[in-house]
């Protein structure tokens, strides 16, 4: 079952990296940004939200969530520096 499981969640940050590329493609996210970060912590976001769920945790609090990840977007999709 934690083999199945995992690799639902790989899946999952897979499945979002194709999105991103996709946006690369159409002009929604600026080349350059880091794919793999970005989708890990999107996956994370998604993962940690479904346990909240789960937990009987108020839409508000789930939506708080949501605004907070978006509100990273810009940091994420910035160059990094090295």
């Amino acid at each position: 079952m934690q083999d199945y499981l995992r690799e639902l969640r790989l899946l999952r940050q897979k499945m979002i990296r194709q999105r991103l590329k996709r946006g690369i493609a159409e002009g929604d996210v600026p080349r350059g940004a880091d794919l793999t970060a970005m989708a890990a912590f999107y996956a994370t976001v998604v993962d940690g939200l479904a346990i909240q769920a789960r937990d009987a945790a108020s839409s508000e609090v789930l939506q708080a969530v949501v605004e907070a990840a978006m509100a990273a977007w810009d940091g994420l999709t910035s160059k990094r520096r090295a």
